[in-house]
């Protein structure tokens, strides 16, 4: 397999009323073809500012790329000016945003929204064969009905079909790398996993590229091959989803582990919270951002970042 994507060393900061506070430090991890990924974390950990860096969509007025790349097959999209960066967007890489509700326009009909999708990056194709081919992918997604559903406005569909019409907007221009950005979170459980499964299914038959950007470890195991972890905007650990998953290396990653329900848990095992909150950015912390809320912490924890180390762990220990 061969990358299609490679993120070097990226640091992204957020100017604030004449202030930079850094939001992204040194992120580097590449995803081949075909792969599929989960990117975790704590909410406020840089998961989706980084999934929006990848398309260039986090503000421009109050965002500053002060150091890396973001490389899509040899060539670099930060270097891209915003004209250039449109034919990358949808076509190449598309995303799914958290709210399948707001992500609608509540006063269009969804065969509409999909078909302007579809039109925009096909423009040679005739609206009457777009509508048809919006149509098979409806199908192909599991909307029922799809020639009646065409029609339908988005708050005559249930969470769940409102999702599957998100996910057919992001699929209409064939991309290469789709980025679900917690695709899941506002879903009922069973519907949750129809969504996945639905994820699996497009990973699978059409050989596409999928970042899972998601706070939930317990549905990484079963959909993705490989794991990241990131904490205060950077990334902690990065390996094989059941190796990480099995045997973490990382503390944060193990304290995270022990903080969320799970399947085999014994009725006399508890929860264990992680104690204290993700740092702010209005005060960096200087070593290991985990090291104020980490129960193993030695000295130079305190005071020198850690860099990978040969089990994918930025630990000292």
């Amino acid at each position: 397999m061969n990358k299609i994507l490679s993120i070097k060393n990226l640091s992204i900061s957020f100017r604030v009323f004449n202030q930079t506070y850094k939001v992204l430090d040194d992120v580097s991890f590449s995803i081949d073809r075909g792969e599929c990924i989960a990117i975790v974390g704590e909410s406020g950990s840089g998961k989706s500012t980084l999934g929006k860096a990848l398309l260039g969509l986090n503000p421009l007025a109050t965002t500053i790329i002060e150091d890396g790349g973001i490389y899509y097959q040899g060539t670099n999209l930060l270097k891209l000016d915003q004209s250039s960066l449109r034919a990358y967007r949808g076509k190449e890489i598309s995303m799914i945003f958290q709210d399948p509700l707001t992500s609608l326009n509540p006063t269009m009909r969804v065969g509409n929204q999909v078909l302007e999708s579809f039109l925009k990056h096909h423009p040679q194709i005739t609206k009457e064969v777009a509508k048809r081919k919006v149509i098979e992918l409806f199908n192909w997604i599991g909307i029922h009905n799809p020639e009646e559903r065409f029609y339908h406005y988005p708050h005559q569909f249930s969470g769940g079909m409102r999702q599957r019409v998100v996910i057919a907007i992001a699929l209409a221009p064939n991309p290469k790398i789709l980025i679900a950005d917690e695709p899941t979170s506002a879903l009922d459980p069973t519907i949750q996993i129809q969504i996945l499964d639905l994820l699996k299914k497009i990973q699978t038959d059409l050989k596409m590229s999928i970042i899972l950007i998601t706070h939930d470890l317990s549905i990484v195991s079963r959909f993705t091959s490989r794991t990241i972890v990131m904490y205060a905007g950077t990334i902690l650990e990065d390996g094989p989803s059941e190796t990480l998953l099995q045997e973490p290396s990382h503390p944060y990653t193990q304290k995270l582990l022990k903080s969320i329900p799970r399947l085999g848990l014994n009725k006399r095992d508890r929860l264990i919270p992680i104690i204290g909150s993700p740092p702010s950015i209005l005060h960096p912390i200087s070593g290991c951002p985990f090291h104020p809320r980490c129960d193993q912490a030695l000295d130079i924890c305190k005071k020198e970042r850690p860099n990978m180390n040969t089990k994918n762990s930025a630990c000292w220990l």
